[in-house]
């Protein structure tokens, strides 16, 4: 199943998307030939991506998926996170039975994301081969992206219209939380209520498998308490709330002559609420 979302946000407070920063003036991004404000591709990812990251490790999924979890795409140093699985990873390689691990599975997905069968019998780093392993299954790298594979649901750059205005600001010492004498900025802002639009695309190998129900959670959670974007969030700038939101959804066994999937916009849209339901299966 392919989809495009179409999402209208409301900004509750100013948002700031970093661009150049002169002097002690912080630049909202802008693309210079039309003169509008920008929010990029990459902030929207990573957005969505950290709130998927908060509800992965609550969701009921297979071991191999919540190794991949917790072990890989939550870990700061995932080859040293995955020291104690070696050994049964390494029987998996040879061929035999090692729970969670299946050798017909292990060497699919490995000469899958281009390992060849040499480097399968004589590895020269299975730590960072069982890391590429597990990257695969994670549903969040499904969704978003990681090391071994592009993600399934891609976001489209917005442009704003929208005045700007600029916010005072102080240094504070992260060492002992004390506001730093002579640090003085200002940063370049939106206002607050201003339209936000948001095009995502995606597409979704099995409906009600973990990915999908990851991804129906994320947007669940989105309607439900927000989103925050751009810098300065800690200090209460990004804050958007969820007015609307639509989906065209082609189901490429129904789709005959490739109709829909050659203008997605023109099939029916469906609200949030089906969209998730159709999502978790």
């Amino acid at each position: 199943m392919k989809f495009v979302g179409k999402l209208q946000f409301t900004a509750r407070t100013p948002v700031h998307v970093g661009g150049a920063r002169e002097a002690n003036v912080l630049y909202a991004l802008r693309l210079r030939s039309l003169g509008r404000l920008l929010v990029p591709s990459s902030t929207w990812k990573g957005a969505f991506r950290a709130i998927a990251e908060k509800l992965a490790p609550s969701m009921p999924l297979s071991e191999v998926e919540k190794l991949a979890v917790e072990r890989v795409a939550l870990s700061s140093e995932p080859k040293s996170s995955v020291r104690d699985l070696l050994e049964g990873f390494g029987r998996a390689l040879r061929g035999e039975e090692a729970p969670p691990f299946k050798p017909d599975d292990v060497k699919r997905v490995l000469l899958s994301i281009g390992y060849s069968e040499e480097q399968l019998k004589a590895p020269e780093d299975p730590a960072w081969m069982l890391v590429e392993y597990l990257a695969y299954h994670c549903p969040i790298g499904r969704l978003f992206g990681n090391q071994v594979r592009a993600g399934s649901v891609r976001f489209l750059d917005t442009l704003l219209t929208a005045q700007t205005q600029r916010r005072p600001g102080i240094g504070i010492s992260r060492k002992d939380l004390r506001v730093q004498e002579k640090v003085l900025y200002t940063v370049e802002t939106t206002e607050a209520e201003v339209s936000v639009p948001l095009l995502m695309v995606g597409e979704v190998e099995r409906l009600g498998s973990p990915s999908a129900k990851l991804l129906a959670s994320t947007l669940e959670a989105v309607k439900e308490v927000g989103l925050s974007i751009g810098g300065r969030k800690s200090a209460g700038l990004g804050l958007l709330q969820l007015e609307s939101a639509e989906f065209h959804v082609v189901k490429l066994a129904e789709d005959k002559g490739g109709v829909g999937l050659a203008n997605p916009l023109k099939t029916p849209a469906v609200k949030l609420e089906a969209f998730l339901k159709l999502l978790r299966g």
